[in-house]
């Protein structure tokens, strides 16, 4: 049996049976015997099954080894995704290539106004001065917004609850301005109701709330209010990140991506202060 070129592989267990068998033990040359190992000649009398066979071939083990790796990492970066999800995305949404990937919903397509704000009139200095000037003059044309206001846009002496409906209608999104002066305002419940109600039927998260201010008496908000606010989050006006989030929470300009059209991007969730906006506002 000697000098015969056996593989280094488990193939040879069964010669290393024999070897070892008392019937093996009568041939002459058995000391002869060797395995052609990667390593070098193994004398089979003297090795043991596991310095040739392996459950896993030793030319697989590296490639293995790079693959566990490289899906735990894989692991890792949907880990460190899922955490962060919603700052990933607004930090994506501010620079410009990676605007591409974020559309509006084609059901939105027609409608006139990208966004209409429901307000108290108290807050008219805020909302008419900071926030309508930070949508509708931002120094990125990508960030500049169509916008419905009832001082500028509603129709004189049409009755206030159509125009309420036809703007919550007619708007991608409803900005409302939760201020004190909002809850104790006559129209409030009413605005907050219609824009809720459009979005349950379209069932596209359409209600953007901004929270300017203290609220006193929070109990004194309409119930539907109240329940929205506890199941759903909202911007602060002080935030420090206020704009980069109420952008991302507004509809993103439709483009065609390399996934196709009928992939879209949404902002259903909560989403961070962009030092060019606040230049302007």
């Amino acid at each position: 049996m000697g000098r015969n070129p056996f593989d280094c592989n488990c193939n040879a267990e069964h010669i290393l049976n024999f070897i070892d068998s008392h019937v093996g033990s009568r041939v002459e040359d058995r000391n002869h015997v060797f395995l052609h190992c990667s390593r070098g000649p193994l004398q089979l009398i003297s090795a043991k099954l596991e310095d040739f066979c392996t459950s896993i071939d030793a030319k697989l083990l590296p490639i293995i080894i790079v693959t566990l790796i490289l899906i735990a990492v894989l692991f890792f970066l949907l880990f460190v995704y899922h955490v962060n999800k919603q700052r990933i995305l607004i930090y994506l949404y501010s620079k410009r290539w990676s605007r591409k990937f974020f559309h509006e919903d084609y059901i939105d397509k027609d409608k006139n106004y990208d966004v209409f704000i429901s307000y108290s009139h108290a807050d008219s200095e805020y909302v008419e001065k900071k926030l309508l000037r930070g949508l509708e003059y931002s120094p990125d044309s990508e960030f500049r917004y169509k916008v419905c206001v009832h001082s500028r846009d509603w129709n004189v002496g049409e009755g206030i609850p159509t125009q309420i409906f036809r703007s919550v209608s007619d708007s991608r999104k409803t900005i409302i301005v939760l201020s004190q002066n909002y809850v104790e305002s006559k129209w409030s419940d009413m605005e907050f109701k219609a824009a809720h109600k459009k979005a349950l039927i379209d069932k596209i998260q359409r209600v953007i709330i901004i929270k300017l201010g203290e609220l006193s008496v929070e109990n004194e908000m309409v119930e539907d209010l109240q329940n929205y606010m506890k199941m759903n989050t909202y911007l602060d006006s002080k935030d420090p990140w206020f704009w980069p989030k109420l952008r991302y929470t507004l509809p993103h300009r439709r483009k065609v991506s390399a996934i196709g059209e009928k992939v879209f991007w949404s902002a259903l969730e909560k989403p961070q202060r962009d030092p060019e906006v606040e230049a302007v506002v």
